[in-house]
């Protein structure tokens, strides 16, 4: 069954579940793997958040 991905929000098989949310295989790598200067990264960021919180709203810096 398809689960769709917090990250890049494409409906995937493989990845791991966290909480209520879902990261697929491909953001796994890509989170582990960006660096602090990539342009993406408060993205990337900010989508993680999501995962802490119930509601689905990104939590305040």
């Amino acid at each position: 069954m398809d689960k769709k991905c917090i990250i890049c929000s494409f409906h995937k098989q493989k990845g791991m579940k966290i909480l209520d949310s879902f990261i697929c295989t491909r953001c796994i790598n890509l989170i582990s793997t960006t660096e602090v200067e990539n342009p993406n990264y408060s993205d990337i960021l900010n989508r993680m958040k999501k995962i802490w919180n119930c509601d689905g709203q990104a939590a305040e810096s």
